[in-house]
């Protein structure tokens, strides 16, 4: 049998160990690899799940008038040509002045939408054609534009979404003056299930009973608020808002405002007396 000296048995044993430290760095590589992928999947298959919602019944919906709950079809395609909707920011040629919002969220039980209104009041700073709203993922189910000083009608285009850059487009068929102030009518609806953004329905428990409770909350930051309502979702175009939230009245409406009235059965109620 051929010897092995100390120093040869010793560069191998070197040359071994550097072998297995190399295998154990390329094993280690390989499952942090497998795991962002399966991550990946999951994080896609969950956000497909939001999209199974079952609409609101109509027994919850009261004297409100709200559309047709319909998921809009997503997609890259773009049929509509050049227009101001390609650029990436707002104009200014239409900013907002006072925004009125009443939002109806079903979170109750099993249900995941919500259901909205809004009267924004603009004011025309140039000569326009356009008017171009923030909405992500929501149905807008009525637009309709009118002039502040007449209340007269405003006959516009059909109005379309520009997905790539998030914009509802409104096109009059003639030009509207600057100085003008008008005011922009929809009517729209979403899910409350699609991600932890915007509006969303969220839960707690109660301690004392164990009992699972639902409510519906809100995070605009960054730019999540047109996941909530159609709006001027730039920080430098910022307007008064009047918000009207419907409930339960077992459950508590909070804002970050004092409540101004509040109505049950169609009654006014102010710091909890009646006003008849």
């Amino acid at each position: 049998m051929e010897s092995m000296n100390v120093k040869d048995f010793k560069g191998k044993k070197q040359s071994a160990s550097r072998r297995r430290v190399l295998c154990i760095v390329i094993s280690l590589l390989a499952v942090f690899i497998v795991a962002i992928i399966l991550v990946g999947v999951l994080v896609w298959k969950f956000s497909k799940c939001g999209d199974n919602v079952t609409p609101l019944s109509e027994n919850f919906r009261g004297n409100m008038t709200f559309g047709t709950t319909t998921e809009i079809p997503r997609t890259t395609t773009d049929l509509h040509g050049d227009g101001p909707w390609k650029n990436l920011r707002l104009s200014r040629s239409v900013v907002p002045i006072h925004y009125d919002v009443t939002l109806y969220p079903d979170f109750y039980e099993n249900n995941g939408w919500f259901y909205g209104n809004e009267t924004i009041l603009l004011n025309v700073t140039e000569i326009t054609k356009y008017i171009l709203i923030h909405v992500n993922y929501l149905n807008i189910t009525k637009t309709h534009l009118r002039y502040n000083s007449t209340g007269t009608s405003i006959p516009i285009e059909e109005p379309f979404e520009y997905e790539q850059n998030q914009f509802w487009v409104v096109q009059t068929k003639t030009p509207i003056p600057k100085g003008t102030v008008i005011i922009l009518d929809l009517q729209f609806d979403g899910s409350l299930t699609r991600a932890i953004v915007g509006f969303y329905k969220s839960t707690y428990i109660n301690h004392d009973t164990n009992e699972t409770r639902y409510l519906a909350t809100s995070k605009f930051e960054p730019v999540a608020a047109r996941r909530a309502f159609p709006c001027f979702d730039e920080p430098n175009m910022k307007a008064e808002f009047t918000v009207t939230l419907v409930h339960r009245h077992s459950y508590i409406a909070l804002s970050n405002m004092p409540v101004e009235r509040v109505y049950v059965h169609g009654r006014l109620y102010l710091g909890g007396t009646r006003v008849e």
